[in-house]
């Protein structure tokens, strides 16, 4: 079909090609002299034979797991093109066809490294995938096994990379190549990753400098055996390791005099535990004369003051130590692994393709802190975020992890010459998901308010063996968010506590509250300390910026009158306070912020609760209905439950409650309070939406609940009936 000024003047069919093209041209142009389509150009015979060949050639090899075509990947020169191939393959097939093939059974016993994984894989008879990548020169092939769950779902599990083997020669092409890894640590490869930080990423991996004296810390001389007070100018290594259940030397009264005096951390003495005598052989092969140990450099007698003011300062200890060394094993009484033969085993294999040699990595980073109890412990997530830079030992290898770069013994990730950023070298080195940001050390270059958000995840996945150090074990972390985010308060920064407070756990888990007494192991409701955590613990995903106008107040600790959290915010805020922002009827009166007493604080403040955990602030109430049943039954002991407003049949939000909780409740009312908008600029009404708090009273107190599961529409607040409130929240 075509058309001429517009007008539908013919079709051909029935033509292709060169013909076709003449035809239209004639009918359209008439005047036109159109050549004969034998006087269209031929292309020369020469590369016509040549396409047709290209076309015809078949692959020859192994039909099953096609290693020797993917495996061209590793052969091409780096550039800055992305060439991407996947290939699946069952694992019985692959198993069945290794007897035939030396290709498939080298990916199979590759596979049998991760135990766990490949009993996975065959238990239910799954797959295998190879990926091959190429990214901006950078070139790996991928084994992952897969499992069928149900009709549409994949699980999937990442195993290992197959490497090109490293060439003596080092350029460019030896970049993600991969290294054999012996017995014992490669200390000259450690510390030329330390030369390098030092060289290549001055701006973001510096050591803090503080005076040291004036801190009053304690190092470890390494060539004399014994505790010193630091001296100005003292460059140091700092230990990061798991206490566990093993027998400590720690630093008190009984002990000073022999730890103070030279010899007294010789080898001829019994009781240091091992991680630390290796941790001092560690230090001495990068060439430091000086370490820091928390047992040793902190006075551990219960009351010493020094023990308090060395723990609130946690922050300049590690920032300030040129590297952190880390141990990840199971207690202190572990061997780092690596100083000496056998204690590390790492299980690598070669195998040639033609002129191309591969070898297995060792466990990633990730898996490999994933599985370390190191990780998993609440005390080491400041000492990991803190330091600048971390050297990991683990079974398998030694890795780098610095605010630029990570490095990894079995694999040349060495980028001297190159300007990548940390995202985008754990990006290639493995799958940057969002369960990784949190193993990984925050990037320096993202915002304090993602900074937090991310740590605190982080830390609420992490296990605490005493539950009064909930705060305490996150202390150097707040410390160093202080100059932009705000002094905190319970773990919240006052310069961003209205957002701060949006944090939230998927669950609803009373159970999990940190209220049993002792009241010093007690955490105020509306914090995230005030909670044990778990993998389901969430911050606000628009970052901490709201847009409120509450006037937070708490409790002096020394003079015992209410004071404002963040006076110069309050004041801002306070002028600013109006029914309409708060979603109430302008016939109503508007509070004063100011007037802040209760008729029950005549009569004293609850004696049960500590004065510190109470905030009190002047903002809208309304109460909402919570359906009976679940929006749909979980295996979980909490569900899903919608939310109505006054006279609606159409939920306005959903929020999860456990259900023995909701059981329980009187009625189908829950009680709500206003923290803020969403501050994401909508203007119009209908778009406005408050994030608000789910809480229950006890007596004049109340306690956080729940959040609702997303933000309440502003009309649907209004049409609930909102009051003004002078609330004491616990």
């Amino acid at each position: 079909m075509f058309f001429k000024n517009g007008e539908r003047i013919g079709e051909i069919v029935g033509t292709s090609g060169a013909s076709r093209i003449q035809n239209v041209l004639l009918r359209l142009l008439p005047d036109l002299k159109v050549p004969e389509t034998t006087e269209i150009p031929k292309r020369p015979a020469t590369n016509t034979r040549q396409i047709t060949e290209k076309k015809e050639e078949v692959f020859k090899g192994c039909q099953v797991c096609q290693l020797e075509r993917i495996v061209k990947v590793l052969e091409s020169h780096p550039s800055n093109g992305t060439t991407y191939h996947r290939h699946d393959i069952g694992i019985q097939k692959l198993a069945a066809n290794a007897e035939k093939c030396n290709h498939c059974k080298f990916l199979i016993q590759t596979l049998e490294k991760d135990k766990s994984l490949f009993s996975h894989v065959v238990s239910v008879e799954g797959g295998v995938s190879i990926l091959s990548k190429r990214d901006k020169g950078l070139a790996r092939l991928h084994l992952e096994g897969s499992r069928q769950r149900g009709k549409e779902n994949t699980d999937r599990f990442n195993s290992r990379f197959l490497q090109k083997l490293e060439d003596k020669a080092e350029d460019d092409t030896a970049h993600f190549s991969g290294r054999f890894v012996r017995s014992e640590v490669n200390f000259g490869l450690c510390r030329k990753w330390l030369r390098t930080c030092r060289k290549c990423h001055a701006n973001t991996c510096h050591r803090e400098t503080a005076n040291l004296p004036e801190m009053g810390l304690k190092l470890i001389d390494i060539n004399n055996r014994c505790i010193i007070k630091a001296l100005a100018d003292a460059k140091y290594a700092a230990l990061s390791y798991v206490w566990g259940n093993a027998k400590q030397l720690m630093f008190l009264e009984e002990t000073a005099l022999r730890l103070t005096t030279a010899g007294g951390l010789s080898e001829k003495h019994s009781d240091i535990p091992k991680t630390i005598q290796d941790a001092m052989t560690v230090a001495a092969r990068l060439n430091f004369d000086y370490l820091w140990i928390d047992a040793l450099c902190i006075e551990q007698d219960k009351g010493n003051p020094d023990k308090s003011r060395q723990i609130a300062q946690m922050d300049k200890v590690y920032s300030c130590a040129s590297v952190t060394i880390v141990s990840t094993g199971s207690d202190a009484n572990t061997e780092i692994p690596g100083l000496r033969s056998p204690s590390r085993t790492p299980n690598q294999t070669v195998h040639t393709l033609g002129n191309i040699q591969l070898i297995t990595s060792l466990p990633t980073l990730s898996q490999a802190l994933k599985s370390s109890r190191w990780d998993h412990r609440g005390w080491t997530l400041q000492e990991k975020a803190l330091s600048k830079r971390l050297l990991i030992f683990t079974e398998s290898q030694v890795y780098w992890h610095c605010n630029a770069a990570i490095y990894a013994e079995d694999t040349n990730l060495e980028l001297s010459k190159d300007t990548r950023s940390l995202t985008q070298i754990v990006d290639h080195y493995e799958e940057y998901s969002d369960e990784l940001r949190l193993i990984y050390k925050p990037s320096p270059k993202i915002s304090a308010d993602r900074q937090y958000d991310s740590l605190v995840r982080s830390y609420m996945t992490r296990d605490l063996t005493v539950q009064v150090d909930a705060i305490n074990a996150f202390t150097g972390i707040l410390n160093a968010l202080e100059p932009k985010l705000g002094t905190p308060h319970w773990g919240l920064p006052t310069k961003k506590f209205d957002g701060a407070l949006l944090w939230r756990i998927d669950g609803h888990f009373p159970d999990r509250r940190r209220d049993k007494p002792p009241v010093e192991h007690q955490f105020p409701s509306w914090s995230w300390a005030g909670w044990i955590g778990g993998e389901d613990v969430y911050m606000n995903e628009s970052g901490l910026d709201t847009i409120s106008k509450i006037v937070w107040w708490k409790i002096d600790d020394d003079t015992g009158d209410w004071v404002k959290l963040n006076p110069d915010r309050a004041t801002q805020a306070a002028s600013e306070i109006t029914n309409e922002f708060f979603g109430v009827d302008a016939s109503l009166p508007t509070p004063n912020t100011d007037n802040i007493t209760l008729e029950s604080d005549k009569e004293q403040l609850p004696k049960y609760i500590p004065h510190s955990h109470l905030l009190r602030l002047w903002t809208s109430t309304a109460r909402f209905t919570v359906g009976r049943e679940p929006v749909r039954s979980q295996k979980e002991p909490y569900s899903q439950y919608h939310v109505y407003g006054p006279g609606q049949n159409s939920p306005v939000s959903r929020v999860v409650l456990d259900d023995k909780w909701r059981q329980e409740l009187k009625g189908d009312l829950i009680d709500v309070i206003f923290l803020s908008r969403v501050g994401d600029g909508h203007k119009f009404k209908y778009d406005i939406r408050l994030w608000t708090l789910v809480v229950e009273w006890q007596g004049d107190v109340a306690y956080r609940v729940q959040n609702f599961q997303f933000p309440i529409r502003l009309l649907h607040w209004e049409n609930a009936k909102p009051v003004f409130k002078l609330v004491t929240l616990a």
